[in-house]
């Protein structure tokens, strides 16, 4: 009814003109993105009620009264546009989609259609939402702004709605402006980003076909409009280093004591004083007091005393750490009409926390749209990016320094001199190389810090083109292409004086005078290249017709793609980065072993190059085809199918040529007569629904036999091929099957808008790899074998809850809820200790499962611990998988994140919250080990050590040393896996706050500024854990039977700069 009376308003508006004074102007709409035609534009003359509006073509005529006559184009969802008349005849427009109006069309890549006759499951950002926050990359921000998006800060990986592949990339594939998109999201620069658009349904992303199961990112980067402006956006982070409390180590004083109990209780049966080998000082004067009864009690004493005294945690953070700095800027030149243009260039440069590394990068973004009449016209893109990476790396980072040495091991000595660390040798061992004629091993870890050093080149570029072609309306046909070539080396350089060469050297050299080195003596090089290639190619036709009440759209299209990746590494030795001269090496006496050398244990020494060069190959070939048909704008039914072939599944018939397809609907309810009388509150309220299929392929899965090469030293350094992947013919594609149902509605002038969905995705032909009969030649092959459910709720809320005179006040609520289940993956994680050692995927369980020993206490003879076995008796390792029980998931099932904005004329207050629950975690304990055989750690925990019985009785003892030769994994995890140490992962989270004021425009005319904004930013505030321990889950890293503590990270401050000339 309402494009009925549009037309007729049109053709009265079109008479009216046609009798008055003045000329015909002719010319066409379209879109300022892709050159398409847009219909029903309303044309109106400045200050009149005379206007027309666009045919299906785009195409309008318009009598006007005189050249000063001011025609302005208007279209929902689109910047308005003014055009003096003057002497033309002909003006043609191109429209473009306005921040405020952008999440009014969805952008699929395929295709642009309006929300309003969308069926599927989408998401849409514009510049202004991302623009809200000060972010370094794309990947942070979409986790707080749109439902059922998590992101992993430790592994910088984003999810779309859970996981639906054990082995398969589970991230979401990621499209650049139309094409797919095969590098990182942190070589896109945010300030070129126009909108982002997640399709996490079937209907919305099965059109991606074989690689869309795991959701779909599509971003869309500026072309440039209007006027020349040019844009700099500049950040500077400050990052402050992390509080070492988290690592629950003990002091000196601590650990001195804990470890004098320990000799004194035990006994010294681990203690064996070597000539040559190095003790540390403490076992060694239990040795020389308590054994060998060489010095005094007061002597021991004296020793003890001036260990308590000592600590190395200042000097380590002071060589290992500092303030980290990031800063970044971008300046983005665009503008134009017919031919457009945008292009920025960025530099970004970090000193991150470790000390020992530096980043900077360099990245240029060109974009270019050209109109040339109305039936062709063109996109051509260029992006490129240069990174280099150094870390030295003579000595681990500052956790792992920590973990491995003594509190009282000084770095520097009272006047600042670097101090000498012993590590294998002791003094007399030391010197007797130098008297054979060998270099000294001696490790100064300050200054063999700057020994070892890794140098990271990357090189990534893509190429873009896009040609559409209008022969007749509503016809049009685009070819496109894009192409991108990815280059990183990485180099790491040992001096010839580190310790680690010196030490290989003397290790592969005779103990005397002139003797045989097997080793050379010099540096080492170690290199690797990661190349990659790949290429689109794409030839599609869309046709978009209005018939009345009616509308039709549909597209039909064919895609190739191919990705080719070169690895390979090398390694050179007696390498030397000044003349690059490098050393011939015996490789199979190396191989195979020297003997009568000084290494300390008399073993053969062995020493293997590694030298390796891979080259994976992916293609595909594709064929699609979409339509949509809309009834008075009211009723809507889409549907897609998509045919895939590639290399990476089988060479069968069976299983070739397999489509992919989606079927959706929607109906517009508020467009109905009966919500006519709610339409003074009710703006939109949609139903919409779908079903299709997508499908996942993991890459390294092939249906043919892969083979490695390499040799065996056993036997005379013959060569050998190793079977990496068994042929399968009959290898598959995963697929997922997703419902989704969705309710979207608007109330009140668009103040309140929100979405509720519910979706059930069921999983098959999971990949994996199962036991296979070894008289094959190999002993497992890639099968599709499995099936996985995930089920899930999403509710978004965006409300203005206040608005008088200049303050504002709105809201944003997300919410997620996920849950999974394996229903068929047997074979994965049979055994017991396999069970334990952390999150498995076990048939009948969530995805992320973590599985416990029954703990029954620590014994009170011995202070070991003890576990429920299922036959009702106790026992110290579990026996069965009847022995263990499940604990929980460690993937959050419920995430959440709600935002409150205060406005004040230029001043812009936001805080942002996040949770995350319906997971577990394993509290971090002290290890449980053999005092014969495993190694003392530093953990706090062992101050409440058991000694006596009755000491088990108390909630903080852990485990006595075992007093056996060895323990087995079983029964080391009988107390870091053991439930007791099962808590809630539960955690909300101060997440952020913004503080941003923008300059008022007349503050900025008189310096031709038309934009200027300064944005303060607070990152990571504050934790609250639901869990009895008040342990921040964020401070538990992913470990094996148990987590590993992490220090907490503090709070970082954004300061960032726009400003528009």
């Amino acid at each position: 009814m309402k494009r009925l009376v549009s037309l007729v308003i049109s053709f009265t508006l079109t008479v009216m003109v046609a009798f008055s004074q003045g000329r015909t102007v002719t010319g066409t709409v379209t879109d300022a993105a892709d050159g398409a035609p847009l219909p029903l534009v309303n044309i109106l003359i400045k200050g009149t009620q005379r206007g027309t509006v666009t045919d299906n073509a785009g195409r309008y005529t318009l009598q006007v009264p005189d050249g000063e006559s001011v025609l302005v184009f208007l279209y929902t969802g689109y910047a308005s546009r003014e055009e003096t008349v003057g002497g033309r005849t002909e003006i043609n427009v191109a429209l473009r989609e306005t921040n405020e109006e952008i999440a009014q069309v969805v952008v699929t890549g395929y295709q642009k259609i309006e929300k309003k006759r969308s069926t599927g499951s989408y998401a849409i950002f514009g510049r202004k939402d991302l623009a809200q926050a000060n972010v370094r990359s794309l990947d942070g921000p979409l986790e707080g702004l749109t439902a059922g998006v998590t992101y992993n800060s430790v592994t910088k990986k984003l999810q779309v709605r859970g996981v639906t592949s054990l082995m398969a990339n589970a991230s979401p594939l990621l499209v650049l402006d139309g094409l797919p998109y095969e590098g990182a999201l942190e070589q896109i620069n945010p300030a070129t980003v126009r909108s982002v658009t997640v399709l996490r349904d079937a209907a919305a992303a099965s059109i991606y076909g074989a690689r869309a199961a795991n959701g779909v990112i599509v971003i869309e980067t500026e072309s440039g409009e209007g006027a020349i402006q040019v844009m700099y956006d500049g950040m500077v982070q400050l990052k402050p280093r992390a509080n070492l409390s988290g690592l629950n180590l003990m002091s000196s004083e601590e650990y001195v004591d804990y470890m004098d109990w320990l000799y004194r209780t035990y006994g010294d049966g681990r203690l064996e004083k070597k000539k040559g080998y190095y003790m540390n000082d403490l076992p060694r004067r239990w040795v020389e007091r308590f054994r060998d009864n060489t010095i005094t009690d007061a002597q021991y004493g004296t020793t003890l005393d001036s260990l308590r005294g000592l600590s190395n945690r200042d000097q380590a953070q002071s060589l290992l750490e500092r303030l980290g700095v990031y800063h970044s800027h971008s300046v983005m030149v665009s503008g134009g009409d017919k031919y457009r243009f945008a292009g920025a260039l960025r530099y970004e440069q970090e000193f991150p926390n470790d000390r020992r590394t530096r980043n900077q990068s360099f990245s240029l973004s060109l974009m270019n749209s050209s109109t040339f009449n109305h039936y062709v016209s063109m996109n051509v893109g260029m992006r490129a990016r240069l990174g280099r990476t150094r870390t030295f790396e003579g000595l681990s980072a500052a956790d792992d320094f920590y973990r491995s040495y003594a509190p009282y091991q000084m770095l520097y000595g009272a006047e600042g001199e670097a101090l000498q660390f012993y590590r294998d040798r002791d003094e007399w061992g030391i010197e007797n190389l130098e008297r054979n004629g060998l270099p000294a091993e001696r490790f100064v870890p300050a200054e063999d810090l700057w020994r070892s050093y890794a140098k990271g080149t990357s090189r990534w570029g893509r190429g873009l083109l896009t040609l559409t072609f209008t022969p007749v309306q509503p016809l049009r046909v685009e070819a496109s292409g894009a192409m991108e070539y990815g280059w990183d080396r990485a180099r790491r350089i040992d001096e010839k004086d580190a310790y680690g060469m010196v030490k290989l050297y003397n290790d592969g050299s005779e103990l005397k005078p002139d003797g045989a080195h097997a080793f050379p003596r010099g540096g080492r090089l170690r290199q690797t290249l990661s190349e990659t290639f790949s290429y689109t190619l794409r030839l599609q036709a869309n046709w978009d017709q209005q018939f009345g009440a009616h509308r039709v759209t549909a597209l039909l299209g064919s895609e190739i793609r191919e990705r080719k990746d070169r690895i390979s590494g090398s390694e050179l030795l007696g390498y030397d980065p000044q003349t690059l001269a490098v050393a011939l090496v015996n490789e199979a006496d190396l191989s195979n072993g020297v003997t009568g050398t000084a290494k300390l244990n008399k073993q053969a020494f062995i020493y293997n190059l590694s030298r390796y060069e891979l080259e994976p190959l992916e293609r595909f070939c594709s064929f699609y085809t979409t339509g949509s048909y809309s009834l008075l704008q009211r009723y809507n039914i889409t549907g897609s199918v998509r045919v895939d072939q590639s290399n990476l599944w089988g060479t069968s018939r069976e299983v070739q040529w397999k489509p992919l397809w989606s079927v959706g609907a929607s109906w517009q309810i508020s467009e109905e007569d009966f919500a006519r009388n709610a339409r003074g509150w009710l703006d939109r309220l949609v139903l919409r629904g779908s079903y299709g299929i997508s499908g996942n392929v993991p890459r390294g899965a092939y249906p043919v036999l892969v083979v490695s090469p390499g040799l065996n030293s056993w036997m005379a350094s013959l060569s050998t091929l190793t079977v990496e992947s068994a042929p399968n013919p009959k290898l598959r594609w995963e697929k997922t099957r997703t419902t989704n149902v969705g309710l979207d509605w608007s109330f009140f002038g668009h103040r309140f808008t929100g979405t509720l969905e519910w979706y059930y995705r069921m999983t098959s032909d999971l990949l994996g790899r199962r036991p296979a009969d070894p008289t094959l030649g190999w002993h497992e092959v890639l099968v599709n074998y499995g099936k996985m459910l995930n089920t899930g709720v999403e509710l978004t809320i965006l409300g203005e809850l206040l608005h008088r005179g200049d303050f504002r006040l709105n809201s944003n609520l997300v919410f997620s809820y996920n849950r999974s289940k394996l229903l068929s993956v047997r074979g994965v994680g049979e055994s017991v200790v396999s069970r334990v050692m952390g999150p498995v995927a076990v048939e009948g369980y969530p995805f992320g499962s973590l599985f416990s020993y029954r703990f029954a206490g620590l014994s009170p003879v011995n202070g070991a611990p003890q576990v429920h076995l299922h036959r009702g008796s106790v026992g110290k390792k579990a026996e069965s998988l009847e022995d263990l029980t499940y604990s929980g998931t460690v993937i959050p099932q419920y995430t959440g994140n709600f935002a409150l904005t205060f406005g004040w004329k230029g001043f812009d207050l936001t805080a942002g919250i996040l949770y995350y629950g319906g997971h577990v975690m394993r509290r971090p304990v002290s290890m449980y080990y053999s005092w014969l055989g495993g190694a003392v750690g530093y953990d706090r925990d062992y101050l409440h050590v058991w000694k006596r019985p009755g000491d088990e009785e108390l909630a903080e003892t852990v485990p006595a040393p075992s007093t056996e030769s060895g323990i087995d994994q079983a029964e080391q995890y009988a107390w870091s896996a053991a439930d007791k140490h099962i808590l809630r992962a539960d955690y909300l989270k101060l997440n952020v706050v913004v503080l941003s004021y923008t300059f008022p425009e007349q503050w900025l005319t008189p310096a031709k500024i038309s934009g200027l904004q300064l944005i303060f930013q607070v990152d990571n505030i504050a934790n609250i854990p639901f869990n009895r321990a008040g342990i921040d889950p964020e401070m538990v890293g992913a470990g094996v039977a148990s987590g590993v503590r992490l220090r907490k990270v503090p709070p970082f401050y954004t300061f960032s700069l726009r400003m528009n000339i």
